[in-house]
This record gives structure tokens, C-alpha cells and sequence, in this order.
């Protein structure tokens, strides 16, 4: 299994914000198939990964994928706070200070959680794009 070195606000792997598409498609990353999103320049704004059994995204010692969120998610909180005013809090908690985000398809106890059922998607933003989406229109 690979570990994809998580950079909050920077990169996933070898693949970093800023990139253009043709330097997304030539890194190892790429190859477990992320959802990258690429602003009006042509440069990569956002990326998402959801959890495999090819690779782990790891934050220095926790598996953001592969962690049950009552575990994970406190241990995030005391590195920077998430925003607890998020309209989807439960299936996403957004970590603003770093530019991470987790998300879920529907929030789980640890009693509910089906294997099958249990994916995460991890995903970082630019400090720009981040300030987009998180002002009021």
C-alpha cells in the first residue's frame, strides 16, 4: 500500500495546487484516480481522494482516510479547529485554517459503520478558492 504525504493546503502525494493538468497526469498520484479541479488559469484548485486499498493519505501519523471520524476528527481539531457552522457538519467537517476537508456520504456512530458503506473523500483547497466558497454571497 502506498502513503500519500498530505500537505494541507498544498498537495496530496505529488500532486500540488497550482499544477497544471499535463503536470497532474504525469505524477504517480495520478494513478489512483483523483478528482482534480483546475481554476480559470488551467492551474489545479482542488483535489480529492477517496479512500482505497491501493493508498492511505497520511498527516504525518493519521491514516485521514482510514481513520472512524470519533477518532480522526478530534485529533484534527486540536491542530486547527473545524468549522462548526458548516451547513453540512456530520458528513463534512472543514478544517479552514489548513485547507483540508473530509467528507462523508451520510454521518455514521461507530455502531453504524458498514465496511462497504464506510468512504471517506479527503480533499484540500486553495487559500483562494478556500476564501471563495467560505464568504457569504
Amino acid at each position: 500500500m502506498k502513503n500519500l504525504t498530505v500537505e494541507p493546503g498544498q498537495s496530496i502525494g505529488d500532486i500540488r495546487l497550482g499544477m497544471t493538468q499535463n503536470e497532474v497526469e504525469q505524477t504517480e498520484a495520478f494513478s489512483f484516480e483523483p478528482n482534480v479541479e483546475y481554476d480559470a488559469q488551467g492551474k489545479a484548485q482542488f483535489i480529492e481522494f477517496y479512500e482505497s486499498d491501493e493508498f492511505k493519505c497520511m498527516l504525518g501519523e493519521l491514516d485521514l482516510l482510514g481513520t472512524e471520524a470519533d477518532v480522526l476528527i478530534p485529533q484534527l481539531d486540536a491542530i486547527a479547529p473545524y468549522d462548526r457552522e458548516y451547513p453540512e457538519l456530520g458528513c463534512s467537517f472543514q478544517f479552514d485554517e489548513i485547507g483540508l476537508i473530509l467528507w462523508r456520504p451520510v454521518p455514521m456512530t461507530r455502531e453504524e459503520i458498514v465496511v462497504d458503506s464506510y468512504i471517506y473523500s479527503g480533499f484540500i483547497r486553495s487559500k483562494d478558492d478556500r476564501r471563495r466558497i467560505n464568504r457569504p454571497s
